[in-house]
């Protein structure tokens, strides 16, 4: 089986969610016709394809080391790589995103919340540090990796109803486990890229950056133009 470290870990969290959902909808079907088996049996599907790393279109292997390995250059912890994991994970299949809105009670509702981060993650990680990973103010966001939104476009949805938002750059520089150039401003600050023989551009590392680091006399860092610009060996 391929290792697939924290990703696999959500994903038979989150089928387990799922199928203890489909079974309540199974059993209340005369009365609501409607349910939505087949897009569940779907995500099903696709949640222990990516336990098996078998998931069509993505090398998880891959992906996972990449993974750890932005956990490991940003100074993450252990809640926020599961946090982080969840969120890569629903931007992943769409049938990934299917699960996320049938535990949602919604369709519409693909990207994870931070209520359902707490219950997704609650085997893995505390409830009480899940909340802080997956909050407003939190690592992964000061860190410009996920930003959030109101359920349903309302800027004052309860906390717990907030949606987390991946940055689109991050799940492309893990991907392809290569360089993120040209990165948003959001993103400012979270990674610098250190070439560690003078100008050589073959031998670099990744070091986090301070969060409330100001740079000297205001100007702009130089290195932070190339945030998260490789995820080298990955």
């Amino acid at each position: 089986m391929v290792e697939v470290g924290v990703l696999g870990a959500i994903a038979a969290q989150l089928e387990t969610m799922l199928a203890r959902r489909l079974g309540a909808a199974t059993s209340h079907k005369e009365t609501d016709p409607c349910a939505p088996l087949d897009s569940g049996r779907e995500s099903l599907d696709a949640l222990r394809r990516v336990q098996t790393g078998a998931l069509a279109g993505v090398d998880l292997s891959r992906l996972a080391v990449a993974l750890d390995g932005l956990v490991r250059a940003a100074h993450l912890d252990e809640s926020d790589h599961h946090v982080l994991g969840l969120v890569v994970l629903a931007n992943l299949d769409d049938r990934v995103g299917r699960a996320i809105g049938l535990l949602h009670d919604d369709l519409s509702r693909t990207r994870p919340s931070i209520g359902l981060a707490v219950r997704a993650l609650e085997t893995a990680v505390p409830p009480h540090a899940a909340w802080q990973a997956a909050g407003v103010d939190s690592r992964l966001t000061h860190r410009g990796l996920i930003t959030h939104a109101g359920s349903y476009g309302d800027p004052d949805a309860p906390v717990a109803s907030r949606e987390l938002v991946l940055h689109p750059r991050v799940l492309a520089a893990l991907m392809r486990g290569g360089p993120l150039e040209s990165p948003d401003p959001a993103l400012r600050g979270s990674l610098r890229l250190e070439d560690t023989k003078g100008k050589s551009r073959r031998a670099r590392s990744l070091t986090a950056a301070p969060l409330d680091e100001p740079a000297a006399n205001g100007a702009d860092d130089p290195c932070e133009d190339r945030i998260l610009s490789r995820l080298a060996g990955y």
